[in-house]
This record gives structure tokens, C-alpha cells and sequence, in this order.
């Protein structure tokens, strides 16, 4: 991993995401901005956890787009590459 890259932990719900290039599923946290999950490494195994309450790290980075997109159009959520994550029941805000 380079040096410009820092490892975030994000918590929400595994959404599926429908027309995202490179991304099956979303971590949709209670608030503020989704993260489409690169369909790689970790992010793949997030596929079967629809609907599920995870916690996520992994490196925030550029959408792929293809050349010909205009860049005017509507911003597109940010990519995250997990590089591991775990189920959180509902139990797991009691606890900490």
C-alpha cells in the first residue's frame, strides 16, 4: 500500500448496486456518504451479506470511469477496497 493511502472503517448495511461499474453491493452507513465495494479481494464475500450489519476497513479510491463519461455529471459515490470486514449483530452496540 502506498503512503498515500490510509485505511478507513466505515459501518452500515450491505446494499445491493445496481449500474455502479466495478461495484455488486454498497455499505450504506446510518448517515453521511455510501461506499460502493469493489467487487475484489473482500468486498467480493460482502455479496452475501445483503441486508446485514457490517463493519468495514478498507482504502477509499478513484471510481473507475470510462473515457468517454462526462465529467460534469452527478458525483458518483466514493469505491472502497475492503480489505476485511465483519458481521455485527444486534448486540454490538451494547457492547461497546
Amino acid at each position: 500500500m502506498s503512503g498515500d493511502q490510509k485505511l478507513v472503517t466505515v459501518s452500515g448495511w450491505v446494499t445491493p448496486a445496481s449500474g455502479s461499474e466495478g461495484a455488486r453491493v454498497a455499505v450504506a452507513p446510518d448517515s453521511g456518504q455510501d461506499y460502493l465495494v469493489l467487487h475484489r479481494g473482500a468486498g467480493v464475500d460482502l455479496l452475501g451479506h445483503i441486508s446485514a450489519r457490517v463493519e468495514v476497513i478498507g482504502v477509499v479510491v478513484s471510481a473507475p470511469q470510462p473515457p468517454e463519461q462526462n465529467p460534469e455529471e452527478a458525483a458518483v459515490p466514493p469505491y472502497l477496497m475492503v480489505r476485511r470486514y465483519r458481521v455485527l449483530d444486534d448486540d454490538w452496540e451494547e457492547e461497546t
